[in-house]
């Protein structure tokens, strides 16, 4: 194994030579990468490598001056220098601190840089400059009980309009890591993992004897400092979550886990946001759970009160630092709802309103790591419902085909009402908009229109007509047909009828 450090001040140049370097053989390994010569010689303490990459400019001490400090210390190790600049002076100045190479970065492509480094270090190794076999890389950590305390940070990262699939497939979690380490070894903070390739999460290092403003004022920077960065190379909002204080790497699981559960709190927030699980422990706060209400179900006014009793529930939750997990599966019950209610009264199924897309399911629900893109998806399919509804067959045309197929019964305002899972008031009101009738008197006409042609057959009285179009009361019936026909039933049996009468005998 070949261990390299690479020294560079443009962030994006360190990355790419790091991941390069990385991929290109598992003979080579990156063990650091600092933005500062200064960080380089702080590791170099207690570490060494076999080749050191820098560059010659670096912002502060230079590369030539790390070189220069290190060059009584590390004498095995191969040194590569990087530069823009073609000043023969700076190459001069290299060749005489014992450097192996001085290259041009313009003239360098990814592809040489690692074959550069293997050929280096084998010259070495055949000189016996290098010796195989050793450990000079000890463990990041060293747990010293009692002079160390740790926190864990667990990171997710989501753009607006994301779910967590998308998220996944759009985030390259190698560069992810590399930039948060970088931010990690500005503090000598500790060290950013990348657990079974796509949950990243930080173990942060404290000396025991910082003040608790000590450790938050470092956490909080390191917060800001990665949050512009993911705004800045991912175009994403940083959700970061902080274990409680512990003092032994032996508790890690434990504490990992808690982070981990932790973050998913971010459901709540749609930007950036620092999760301190010591100041975000689950309240006490009741709020009804939302439900599906029949009554006028997919009006307007129902979409309306659907989409606010749901917002509602949201914020309670949020307000209460609960899991979103109760949110998620209100949603669900509310799917399960509707399909309830399509399947008992209008015979179709969910599924059928999203032909060649997946339907809605619990597993879509559960991959919403967004409360507010949840909503939004919950109001589409609301609203999908609302419109396959009103293509298929309109609520009044429901309401006029259910009172031609009841009239005969006794059937009072509040009965019809209820049907159709409306209160009095808006049946009424519905009622009248769509059909341009009140319901009493669309009822009254109906029965009417039904009683005209067994009337003027003559076979049965005028008592049994009424009651077979539902009518009970004869005076009733009597004086209902007067102001629907404009004649009294003598008249209309006598003949006094009009020429639509006989057309709609003959027709019946």
């Amino acid at each position: 194994m070949i261990n390299i450090v690479i020294v560079e001040d443009e962030m994006l140049v360190r990355l790419g030579m790091k991941m390069c370097l990385d991929e290109y053989s598992a003979e080579l390994k990156v063990a650091a990468a600092f933005g500062s010569g200064e960080d380089a010689e702080h590791y170099f303490r207690n570490n060494t490598a076999d080749v050191l990459i820098t560059d010659i400019r670096l912002t502060g001490e230079t590369g030539l001056d790390l070189i220069r400090h290190l060059k009584s210390q590390m004498t095995h190790m191969a040194v590569i220098v990087l530069s823009c600049y073609e000043d023969f002076s700076y190459a001069r100045s290299a060749m005489e601190l014992g450097v192996d190479k001085y290259i041009l970065k313009h003239e360098l492509s990814e592809d040489e840089l690692p074959k550069l480094v293997c050929e280096i270090y084998q010259k070495k190794l055949k000189k016996g400059i290098i010796s195989t076999g050793r450990n000079d890389n000890p463990a990041f950590f060293e747990d010293r009980e009692g002079e160390q305390c740790y926190r864990i940070a667990y990171i997710n990262l989501r753009g607006t309009g994301e779910r967590t699939t998308i998220s996944e497939e759009n985030t390259d979690y190698d560069f992810l890591v590399e930039i948060l380490q970088e931010i990690l070894n500005i503090n000598h903070m500790g060290e950013c993992f990348l657990r079974h390739g796509k949950e990243v999460f930080c173990i942060l290092r404290f000396e025991a004897d910082e003040t608790t403003e000590q450790v938050n004022k470092k956490v909080l920077d390191f917060y800001q400092n990665a949050r512009k960065n993911m705004k800045n190379y991912f175009n994403k909002n940083l959700y970061l979550s902080i274990s409680e204080t512990f003092d032994s790497l032996s508790q890690v699981n434990h504490y990992y886990k808690e982070a981990k559960d932790g973050c998913s709190l971010s459901f709540y927030y749609e930007m950036s946001r620092l999760i301190d699980l010591q100041d975000a422990s689950p309240r006490e706060q009741e709020m009804a759970a939302p439900v599906f209400e029949k009554e006028e179900a997919f009006s307007e006014h129902w979409m309306e009160q659907a989409s606010i009793q749901m917002e509602r529930f949201l914020k309670a939750e949020k307000e209460a630092n609960r899991p979103p997990e109760e949110v998620k599966l209100q949603a669900v019950k509310f799917i399960h709802e509707m399909e309830d209610y399509l399947s008992k009264y209008y015979q179709t199924e969910l599924h059928k309103l999203f032909p060649g897309e997946e339907a809605p399911n619990y597993i879509w629900v559960n991959g919403f790591d967004s409360g507010q893109e949840l909503l939004l998806w919950l109001s589409d399919i609301r609203k999908r419902v609302q419109s396959y509804l009103m293509d298929k067959e309109s609520i009044a045309e429901k309401m006029e085909l259910y009172l031609e197929e009841n009239y005969a019964k006794e059937l009072s305002l509040k009965e019809v009402a209820e049907y159709f899972h409306m209160s009095t008031a808006y049946f009424c009101q519905y009622f009248k908009k769509h059909t341009g009738d009140t319901f009493v008197h669309y009822l009254n006409y109906l029965r009417i229109e039904k009683a005209k042609p067994m009337l003027l057959k003559g076979e049965e009285s005028v008592e049994e007509v009424a009651e077979k179009v539902g009518i009970t009361n004869s005076n009733y019936f009597f004086r209902v047909f007067k102001q629907i026909t404009g004649k009294t039933v003598g008249e209309f049996r006598k003949g006094g009828f009009m020429e639509s009468d006989l057309n709609f005998v003959n027709k019946s």
